[in-house]
């Protein structure tokens, strides 16, 4: 299987290099094999291909190599088939809960709004040079269903307060990624619209923008954070308070922010954004793109969010020789923590000084859309990780086998590992970025 198949840059004679090489294994039955160029041929081998359509990175594909291919279209599922697939799901998180009859009865209700709240963005809100994050797709309307599976039953006893956390979770997949107060309006304007149509209540536009919307499960620190239990996801108070709430808690851990001296200031955007940023890290498998230019305070409220949440921080340590293989290892060890027999919750931050290569954000896109990097580990360090994580695959009742036991290791590290990009928009760089590593704005929370 070969995933993302137009993404290959052509070279300045239009060719794509990786993409002849897989034509000439189509058409030839096999390759020749570097260093000793000695033809082999390959045999009983089928090739399953996906890509999504040019354009944001992707590049046209050579009819010379689709004509290898039976092509099959996968248009845009429908807004009835959205529907099903949704409901069930939070029909299921539901009925496995003790929620009130009451607010079972809205799963309906919050997935059609969810939808409505989806389509509604995606035909307002364009992506331009400017704002080359303006790119919703389907794993956002996920991201906001999903976000509805923190709730708790002593917290959503209504339909009032389900159509509150919907609001939420909608506003920070959506609202969270707008750069002005125009499309700020614009959405707040949508949400009132779609709530009031499904759940008759009614908000105001200056209201929500005035009062920021946020739900955070740290009010208790001294409970554990767990998205099943411990921590209660619930409506956080008022700015002041959650200010006073981080205070304190600086003061009792010793946290010491980016500032000389540790000394930290919560005023009401700090405060928002660590607020937003412990969400993620709450979520299994949560990933975050911070976008800021330099100076504002990004690497310090992911540290403080990471603390607040009960992860270990990981960052890289660039040295002056530090390359691809120095990077890896790190990825290596940060993997070896995340899915190894411990299950450490994992923050991995890294900032534009540390992307010194174009080849580590390979690696970081194939994390953020697959959960792995491909050829990371050799056989002997795969059979060292599933000898350490035997005993506790056993306890899940996975089968006794290499390629089972990887698997369970893999899903550990998508479960465990947080990864947090704190980027400036400045320059050509970020669009670049975007552009040329499209789950950097598909697969995070911004």
């Amino acid at each position: 299987f070969v995933d993302d198949l137009n993404m290959p840059v052509p070279e300045p004679f239009g060719a794509q290099p990786p993409l002849e090489l897989l034509r000439q294994l189509l058409e030839n039955g096999g390759m020749h094999v570097f260093p000793s160029l000695q033809w082999k041929n390959i045999s009983e081998l089928n090739v399953v291909a996906a890509c999504a359509p040019p354009g944001g990175g992707r590049q046209q594909l050579s009819p010379r190599l689709l004509s290898h291919f039976r092509m099959l279209a996968l248009p845009h599922p429908s807004e009835a088939s959205m529907r099903h697939v949704f409901t069930v799901r939070l029909g299921h998180f539901l009925e496995s809960q003790d929620f009130l009859q009451e607010v079972k009865a809205q799963r309906e209700p919050l997935v059609s709004a969810a939808i409505a709240i989806y389509r509604r963005i995606t035909l307002a809100m364009r992506p331009t040079p400017a704002k080359i994050h303006y790119t919703f797709n389907l794993r956002d309307l996920a991201q906001v269903v999903t976000g509805l599976f923190q709730a708790h039953d002593t917290v959503i006893i209504s339909r009032d307060s389900a159509a509150g956390l919907l609001a939420h979770e909608a506003t920070r997949v959506f609202h969270d990624r707008l750069i002005d107060d125009t499309d700020r309006r614009l959405f707040f304007k949508i949400l009132v619209d779609e709530l009031h149509n499904h759940f008759k209540v009614k908000w105001t536009v200056e209201g929500l923008s005035s009062s920021p919307l946020l739900y955070g499960d740290f009010l208790d620190m001294n409970a554990a954070p767990s998205t099943a239990g411990g921590r209660t996801y619930r409506p956080m108070p008022s700015t002041q308070q959650v200010a006073a709430i981080l205070e304190e808690f600086h003061l009792r851990t010793g946290f010491a922010g980016g500032g000389a001296g540790g000394d930290m200031a919560f005023f009401e955007e700090c405060v928002v954004h660590i607020c937003r940023a412990a969400r993620v890290f709450r979520q299994k498998g949560g990933h975050l793109l911070l976008v800021g230019i330099d100076g504002t305070g990004k690497r310090t409220v992911a540290r403080l969010a990471a603390r607040i949440a009960q992860c270990e921080l990981c960052t890289l340590t660039i040295t002056r020789n530090y390359g691809v293989p120095e990077f890896r290892d790190e990825l290596k060890a940060i993997f070896r923590l995340a899915g190894g027999a411990e299950g450490s919750k994992l923050v991995f931050l890294l900032t534009d000084a540390d992307l010194i290569m174009d080849d580590f954000l390979e690696d970081i896109n194939s994390i953020l859309n697959s959960g792995e990097v491909p050829e990371l580990f050799d056989k002997e360090e795969i059979d060292g990780i599933c000898m350490d994580i035997k005993n506790l695959a056993v306890e899940e009742e996975m089968p006794d086998n290499p390629a089972a036991l990887y698997s369970f290791f893999l899903d550990r590290v998508r479960c465990n590992l947080h990864v947090t990009l704190a980027l400036s928009p400045a320059g050509a760089s970020f669009r670049h970025r975007c552009r040329m590593h499209p789950s950097l704005v598909n697969c995070c929370t911004i």
